[in-house]
């Protein structure tokens, strides 16, 4: 009795699971969260990208045409482009799908094809052309209504396929004014309400004697200029992003600023070539500029451009010498009783032969000085030329033989001028001055 009970048991067990695959198979596994799939995809039309000659955009942001040919072009437009983003658009408009009809005739009106969003006429190489009309948004915005224009059927198409018809020019313009690579910098220079501030970049010879001056102020000073704020600046125009294309082709540039610009710059590379900008008026936190060779008017971000407004004085080295010793074979150092010259040489990466008349020196004691030396700051900008005979004066002499002199004179109870090389440009504080020279002479009073 207990074998038929099993049997009976199995016999159960078997029936279920044939109907639990039954079950299962009629399960429909399709998703239904897409409204695509709820109907059957209908085909509107489709061309091969390249059988299309031109395509003709008109939408509430003006109008356009792309021209295709040997390369893909925008017609009648100065305008730099994006081709690569010119050729999906090709590809973007060959071809349109329906997941609905909305409508086989009667009025347009209630799906805004009366007065439509956006139309396109796409020409092909064979001469024929399709009409796009599209309209309204479905009320629940997942598509948009679409019509040719010499049929009465209005489709719905998804809302990322209409877009192609409704964007603006500016979706395909590049986006970076210009690329420059601050080591392809040559001279960089300014000029704001009239006055003119240039640099030129330093030789490898001046860079190794002082590794922060990569460039050198021309105008309206000569001296070493702050090389990180001057390579910054130079950044800044680097792929400068452009905010807003506001006009191809400006009938009144002085609208912007433009007419007579209150400032331009000016970037020279190497090969000579040049990028010239020119600052017009400023919008909100924005500025209108423009390039030279071409009229667009672009608008740009106005964060980084406040160097305009600087003194020149700002962008200059703020060290009197800032020398590097292992550029040098002599150091001389003359101030009222004392006239010493230091032969250097550079053993390793820390270690010098200090040698003074031949004899071997106190090499801690001598870069104690040397510091002091290269750690005098200036105060300001000179604005009157020193008399009378120096109070100070120290000579580099480099290893390929070449020297600089820098010479200090009295002005007033304030001012020490500095002058390098005959220039005259800044001067120190003379408390400054008195207290480096005083630690300085007590260190080769006591040391040398």
């Amino acid at each position: 009795m207990k074998k038929y009970k099993n049997y009976i048991l199995l016999g159960i067990l078997i029936v279920l699971l044939v109907i639990a695959v039954i079950v299962i198979s009629d399960i429909n596994t399709d998703e239904t969260d897409n409204p695509e799939n709820d109907y059957e995809v209908t085909e509107i039309y489709s061309v091969m990208s390249d059988d299309i000659a031109s395509v003709e955009i008109n939408n509430t942001y003006g109008e356009y045409t792309v021209i295709n040919g040997e390369t893909v072009s925008v017609k009648n437009k100065n305008v730099d482009l994006d081709t690569e983003k010119l050729k999906n658009m090709l590809s973007e408009v060959s071809s349109a799908y329906a997941f609905e009809i909305a409508s086989e005739g009667g009025d347009y009106k209630a799906f805004g094809l009366d007065m439509p969003k956006g139309t396109a006429v796409i020409s092909l190489n064979n001469a024929e052309k399709i009409n796009v009309h599209i309209g309204d948004a479905t009320p629940t915005s997942s598509g948009r209504y679409m019509k040719l224009g010499n049929s009465d059927i209005v489709y719905i198409i998804s809302e990322s396929a209409s877009e192609v018809f409704l964007r603006k020019l500016d979706y395909y313009r590049n986006t970076v004014l210009f690329t420059v690579d601050v080591a392809d910098v040559k001279a960089f220079e300014f000029t704001k309400d009239g006055n003119r501030v240039a640099f030129v970049r330093n030789s490898q010879t001046d860079l190794n004697r002082n590794t922060f001056a990569s460039f050198n102020m021309v105008t309206p000073y000569e001296w070493d200029a702050e090389g990180p704020e001057i390579e910054k600046i130079i950044g800044l125009m680097n792929q400068l992003e452009i905010k807003e294309y506001v006009d191809d082709n400006p009938q009144n540039p002085e609208l912007y600023g433009l007419r007579n610009p209150s400032a331009n710059i000016i970037i020279t590379k190497h090969d000579g070539s040049k990028n010239s900008l020119y600052i017009g008026k400023n919008k909100d936190s924005d500025i209108y500029i423009s390039v030279d060779g071409n009229p667009n008017v672009y608008l740009v971000e106005g964060a980084g451009f406040e160097f305009l407004s600087f003194e020149p004085g700002a962008f200059l080295q703020q060290f009197v010498s800032l020398r590097l010793i292992d550029q040098l074979s002599k150091f001389r150092y003359i101030h009222n009783d004392i006239d010493i010259e230091f032969d250097i040489k550079k053993i390793d990466v820390e270690t010098h032969d200090i040698k003074v008349n031949g004899k071997l020196v106190d090499e801690k004691s001598f870069k104690a000085m040397y510091t002091e030396i290269i750690s005098m700051t200036t105060g300001g900008i000179l604005n009157e030329n020193p008399t009378g005979n120096p109070v100070l004066s120290y000579e580099f002499t480099y290893l390929d033989g070449e020297k600089e002199i820098v010479k200090f004179y009295i002005v007033d109870e304030r001012k020490i001028a500095v002058v390098l090389e005959g220039a005259s440009v800044f001067y120190v504080d003379s408390s400054q001055f008195e207290k480096r020279i005083n630690v300085i002479d007590d260190i080769i009073k006591n040391n040398f």
